[in-house]
């Protein structure tokens, strides 16, 4: 899913703890996109957490805690090549691999995503490369080449939300920020992109009792942020497609275990077959063929 967090110039650094839940949600490598001397500074390819932190403390110190400098972070959660250093973001806006696959680099503007840019996702045997990197090369380059300004255009970063149907963060030389998508605020102003920054509290076995038992719904443990109602109870097919905005989708054993996913708003391929409760009461299933199917 990964997730991308935002700091303006004019807040505050964000919570540790939600750092290290944006890590636990999304482990498969961190960067940093932040400006200095008039450059923007691109700084990824930390696989742990700890070498995550050793190196934000040292930015924090050295630029004063970010005190009215922008710092965007991006935490990556594979979906497309390999998770591996250059695969993780930010990027530079450019047609080159080399400079998509640097872990340290300059340039005048940078960007963050969130999502799945289904058109662009590489075959499943390329791993040096990702939807990201395959749309800044093949759409997003040519339009800077021509259009140094483009996303500060408001109706053309709609025209991206939709043709992405994800969430970005550009940042230039001159520590500006524009967002693509609607991004959740915490109490101090910072900007992430979805809400797995927040605390998750899951309990399997309160799932097996509300489905298998009558255990009553106010017996639940469970974080209010991501308490949706229970809506759909699905058999799937492997091959078929589903689209789910902001929702979970749950595929269920006969031994109680539980299969979980959170997922944005995407198309996403199923591999097996099974019985899939979905929480929440918006989804879209296609079969292998593309059409769509009635549950």
């Amino acid at each position: 899913m990964c997730i991308i967090v935002v700091k303006e110039k004019d807040k505050k650094l964000p919570k540790t703890e939600y750092l290290e839940n944006c890590f636990e949600n999304n482990p498969d490598g961190m960067g940093f996109m932040y400006t200095n001397k008039g450059k923007v500074i691109i700084d990824k390819g930390y696989m742990t957490y700890k070498n995550f932190v050793k190196r934000y403390q040292k930015l924090c110190r050295k630029f004063n805690n970010f005190d009215n400098k922008a710092l965007i972070m991006h935490f990556r959660i594979g979906t497309a090549g390999a998770n591996s250093p250059q695969n993780t973001h930010p990027y530079p806006i450019t047609d080159n691999k080399k400079l998509l696959h640097k872990t340290y680099l300059k340039t005048d503007l940078g960007i963050a995503h969130n999502g799945i840019i289904q058109s662009y996702n590489p075959p499943k045997n390329i791993k040096d490369i990702n939807d990201t990197q395959n749309f800044i090369m093949n759409y997003l380059y040519p339009v800077y080449s021509n259009w140094h300004d483009f996303y500060k255009n408001y109706r053309f970063r709609e025209g991206l939300e939709d043709i992405t149907n994800s969430k970005l963060a550009f940042l230039d030389k001159n520590d500006t920020i524009k967002l693509v998508g609607d991004y959740e605020e915490d109490e101090n102003g910072i900007k992430y992109s979805n809400g797995n920054y927040k605390p998750f509290i899951y309990s399997y076995s309160s799932y097996y009792d509300k489905y298998f038992t009558n255990t009553k719904y106010d017996d639940y443990k469970y974080d209010k942020n991501y308490a949706y109602d229970y809506s759909y109870d699905l058999q799937l097919e492997p091959n078929w497609y589903f689209s789910i905005e902001q929702k979970e989708l749950e595929l269920v054993g006969n031994d109680r275990n539980v299969i979980y996913d959170y997922y944005d708003d995407s198309l996403y391929q199923l591999t097996e077959a099974g019985n899939y409760i979905l929480l929440g009461n918006e989804v879209t299933i296609y079969d292998e063929n593309g059409e769509e199917v009635i549950v």
